[in-house]
């Protein structure tokens, strides 16, 4: 009896795997339009170019054709290997100070009918004041929470005490210095000979 069920089920795996058939996905093939050949390898290139100067891209806007990046911290004098800084100038300055880079890539159609991209670098540096803990008061003052009374003890890092409300915190400042037409012309330069490949 038992060596019966044992073949029934045998039997009735075999005859549903053999219902099983394979087939390979069917995928139309999409066919690019010669401009949009062109605008695909200058996007694919810029984003390319971008990661090779360690930005990591935040937003992607293929219609409106907007690459923007994360602000990126600037080159110290001991990282010889990153090609974020132009000038020593520029070397020295994100090494006394904490420089950010922003770029944005904008991929539009030219008057003669092809795709160029214009690359924007903003530079920002940090203005967050540093904690500096001189007296026994200060040390006591990093567990109040701001704009708060004496009875609103707490972390200082934004986390309520229970039956309290979340304290807003100000945001981390930053104080924009311009451009950095500089890099954006290497950066653009980059993408111009990456895409005539």
């Amino acid at each position: 009896m038992r060596t019966a069920v044992i073949a029934l089920v045998i039997v009735t795996a075999g005859l549903m795997c053999g219902c099983i058939k394979y087939t390979r996905p069917q995928t139309v093939g999409q066919q690019l339009a010669p401009d949009q050949r062109d605008f695909e390898a200058l996007w694919q290139r810029s984003l390319d170019v971008l990661k090779d100067y360690n930005f990591a891209v935040d937003r992607q806007d293929r219609r409106a054709g907007i690459i923007t990046t994360m602000p990126l911290v600037a080159r110290q004098w001991f990282e010889f290997w990153r090609p974020d800084a132009v000038s020593t100038r520029d070397v020295l300055e994100g090494t006394v100070q904490t420089i950010y880079r922003t770029a944005t890539v904008r991929v539009n159609r030219s008057s003669a009918g092809n795709y160029r991209a214009a690359v924007e670098i903003a530079v920002s540096r940090s203005d967050r004041p540093q904690p500096a803990i001189q007296s026994v008061s200060d040390a006591y003052n990093m567990f109040v929470l701001p704009g708060g009374d004496e009875h609103s003890h707490g972390p200082a890092l934004g986390y309520a005490m229970v039956g309290q409300t979340t304290p807003t915190l100000a945001p981390n400042s930053v104080v924009v210095l311009g451009k950095d037409a500089a890099l954006a012309r290497e950066i653009s330069d980059k993408i111009s000979r990456a895409t005539a490949r």
